[in-house]
């Protein structure tokens, strides 16, 4: 787990990244604490999953679940990407 915090004049002000050695050091999960003036104080959640190897130790997650709080809006945000990977050659 790697801990971010005080990220100068940034309007995240926490970061949480979990990164997972058996895919090449790939966030599994990035949690974000911050305030900004339209959602107020905020945490947003990316949990990566389904990864595949794109090439020769380099990995990329097929699908994010984010998720985000925000109290002066009053909402809880769900949203769900999915993605097709698709190796090729550069």
């Amino acid at each position: 787990m790697v801990d971010i915090a005080n990220t100068a004049d940034c309007i995240v002000s926490h970061h949480e990244i979990g990164l997972d050695p058996a895919i090449g050091l790939c966030p599994r999960r990035i949690s974000m604490r911050g305030v900004d003036d339209t959602r107020g104080e905020f945490h947003t959640v990316i949990n990566s999953k389904d990864y595949r190897e794109a090439a020769d130790g380099v990995w990329f997650a097929t699908r994010q679940i984010i998720q985000e709080d925000a109290r002066k809006a009053g909402t809880r945000r769900n949203v769900l990407s999915a993605e097709e990977l698709h190796g090729g050659g550069m």
